[in-house]
């Protein structure tokens, strides 16, 4: 390893070492009610100490992981899970939004602490949390400018994949950010469209090879609940009673079960809007001191879009 490469790593992990030390703090104090023993049982979130594989399709990789985890660790395994979301949220979010340590922090503790989060770990969705800690990572490899085209869409094919094998849902959670960035180069950009309408056929083409174990399943088999009216109305985005729809989406509710269970944040924090009114003024003057890493995102503005524009659609994808 030369010297160059060395400052790098090193910067590198002074950088992120802020983050992982809040991220452990927070998941500890989730956590520590947990430390005494016992399993951790929630709605969709609840297994003995006889775990079968189950089925693949619901999250292959997570599906194994589980299994292993309750070999190895017993009833910790049932919320180290949630435990390493928090950490791993914010190194993620950290590497994402560059600029300084105290945005990093903000962005990262806004990721992780916010009532989509408290949502899915009351309701014990935990695959979908450790997709959605890595989600910043994963919108990286879509900013980051790679020594070929061809690498750079194999990488992000790649964690196209791998969030599917997580929790199915970002089958189309991450979809919409490989589409987006495909209609951005190919119809704003307009630079080798042709090469880009090939690299996304292929991209998708891949992805359905890969992910064959998930769809096959429903050409020979007949589903056990059938998806209608009904069902797209009962877990349809739910509305605030004064605010509406949007503003409960944008302050991130909405998640259509809302009981019995705990109390909402909004519940207790009547001026809930205008704090999430303040953090998004906040945020929206920042974007113009936001910069990307030089020895780690060297975009070209005439190559892709401006790297700030870059990072607001990321950020818009993500919420």
């Amino acid at each position: 390893m030369n010297i160059d490469s060395e400052k790098i790593h090193r910067s590198s992990f002074y950088s992120d070492s802020p983050g992982l030390f809040v991220g452990f703090l927070i998941a500890t104090g989730v956590c520590l009610q947990f430390f005494g023993g016992g399993r951790l049982l929630l709605l969709d979130w609840s297994f003995g100490p006889h775990t079968a594989i189950g089925n693949p399709s619901t999250g292959f990789v997570s599906t194994l992981f589980v299994v292993l985890l309750n070999t190895i660790f017993g009833s910790l395994s049932t919320w180290i899970p949630i435990f390493f979301f928090f950490p791993l949220a914010m190194f993620a979010m950290g590497r994402l939004v560059v600029s300084s340590l105290a945005a990093r922090l903000s962005a990262g503790v806004l990721y992780c602490i916010n009532p989509f989060v408290f949502s899915r770990i009351y309701v014990g969705h935990f695959p979908l949390l450790i997709g959605y800690a890595l989600l910043p990572l994963a919108l990286k490899s879509v900013l980051k400018q790679q020594k070929s085209e061809m690498y750079r869409h194999s990488i992000i094919v790649m964690w196209w994949i791998f969030l599917t094998s997580i929790s199915p849902h970002y089958s189309w959670i991450f979809g919409v950010v490989v589409l987006i960035s495909s209609a951005v180069e190919i119809l704003i950009i307009r630079k080798k469209i042709l090469q880009k309408i090939w690299y996304l056929i292929g991209s998708v083409l891949v992805y359905a090879i890969a992910n064959v174990y998930i769809f096959l399943p429903s050409f020979f088999t007949s589903p056990t609940i059938q998806v209608g009216e009904v069902s797209l109305k009962i877990y349809r985005t739910l509305a605030d009673p004064i605010l509406g729809l949007y503003p409960n989406a944008l302050g991130f509710y909405g998640f259509w079960r809302i009981g019995p269970g705990p109390v909402l944040p909004k519940a207790a924090l009547h001026s809930w809007f205008f704090i999430l009114l303040l953090i998004v003024i906040v945020a929206s003057l920042s974007l113009p001191s936001l910069d990307v890493r030089r020895n780690k995102l060297k975009i070209k503005s005439d190559d892709r879009l401006n790297p700030r524009s870059w990072q607001l659609l990321s950020c818009l994808v993500v919420r």
